[in-house]
């Protein structure tokens, strides 16, 4: 991986998927570090976290804006989407907004510019939690969103 654009960072998930992408992950040592990360940024967020680390861009945009993320992809040659709304503030519309349309709205940015792999990044959330902490959920395991 040579140049990767981030969205959800800063956020829990975003957060530690660059760390990930610039430091390397522990349990997947051959997992390539990337060269340059481009983050989308909604305007305003506190982004003090993610200023440690020296080879990070900011694009400051809202998945939900396509107007926003013109020319955000440009040379990059993944883009890894973890953006997503669990809590909406205001109104459910809102899960939507992000979620479906925010994917497709970064989905044709990304076609576009000419992006070679798309890889969206999810919590557990929408499938809900595990029974408990010893018992791993599985794909046949029903929904149980919160």
């Amino acid at each position: 991986m040579h140049k990767v654009f981030v969205t959800g960072a800063p956020g829990w998930l975003g957060n530690r998927l660059v760390r990930g992408l610039i430091e390397g992950l522990d349990d997947f040592p051959d997992f390539p570090k990337a060269e340059k990360v481009r983050c989308l940024v909604l305007p305003g967020f506190d982004i003090s976290y993610l200023k440690q680390f020296s080879n990070l861009e900011f694009v400051e945009g809202d998945v939900r804006k396509p107007e926003t993320l013109q020319g955000a992809t440009e040379g990059c040659d993944v883009v890894m989407h973890c953006a997503g709304i669990i809590h909406p503030q205001k109104k459910v519309q809102e899960i939507y907004d992000v979620n479906t349309e925010g994917t497709k709205n970064v989905l044709a940015e990304a076609l576009r510019s000419g992006v070679k792999r798309f890889i969206l990044v999810s919590s557990n959330s929408p499938a809900g939690v595990n029974v408990s902490r010893d018992q791993m959920m599985i794909e046949s395991d029903p929904y149980r969103p919160y």
